[in-house]
């Protein structure tokens, strides 16, 4: 049997399993090509919006020591690096932002077994970075608001990794799919304070 015919065979006699997984790996490949323009393009964003506030804090440090710079301009950018550092929590808050997962998780109806993670330093950021891994499984339309509303946390979260699989065993809307996620997000040290 050549190539031609056994790929001819497969699409007649499961027609239906080959568009799903077709379809599976293309929706798979969108949400890969959307996180690395998207997500990665955030974490950038944020990362140098907070060098740029450092570096803009330094600079108007130096010139209120040097009493060539207004005490306003110095007190409106102290303001608001303050307001970004606020926005990232201070590690012990680990395991409240796990917690969160888990009711986001349960609100939609799914269900976290395990969260996995792994703290780095950032040094750069002066910041501690955790990569946060977990899988989830349920309807394809549980999982899209899974995603929603992660994107819509008040924390820094940035999807840096996604990968869907399965639907293959049901047909239709009510297949179950496997959700793999990989979550970046950034913690204070108690001595940032």
């Amino acid at each position: 049997m050549s190539r031609g015919d056994l790929i001819r065979t497969i699409w007649e006699q499961h027609r239906s399993l080959t568009i799903i997984v077709c379809l599976l790996l293309l929706i798979n490949l969108a949400i890969f090509l959307a996180q690395s323009q998207l997500f990665d393009q955030r974490l950038m964003d944020k990362r140098d919006a907070v060098r740029q506030q450092q570096n803009g804090l330094r600079v108007l440090q130096q010139q209120k020591q040097s009493g060539s710079m207004p005490v306003s301009d110095l007190e409106k950018v102290e303001k608001d690096l303050t307001r970004i550092q606020q926005m990232i929590p201070f590690e012990d808050q680990l395991s409240g932002l796990i917690g969160e997962l888990f009711s986001t998780a349960n609100d939609a109806g799914l269900s976290i077994k395990q969260v996995s993670y792994k703290p780095e330093m950032d040094k750069e950021l002066e910041l501690l970075r955790y990569d946060l891994q977990f899988s989830v499984s349920g309807q394809y339309g549980q999982l899209k608001h899974f995603i929603h509303q992660l994107e819509k946390a008040q924390r820094i979260l940035v999807i840096s990794d996604i990968s869907l699989s399965g639907g293959e065993g049901r047909k239709g809307k009510t297949a179950d799919v496997a959700l793999k996620i990989t979550l970046k997000t950034f913690f204070r040290g108690r001595d940032a304070a």
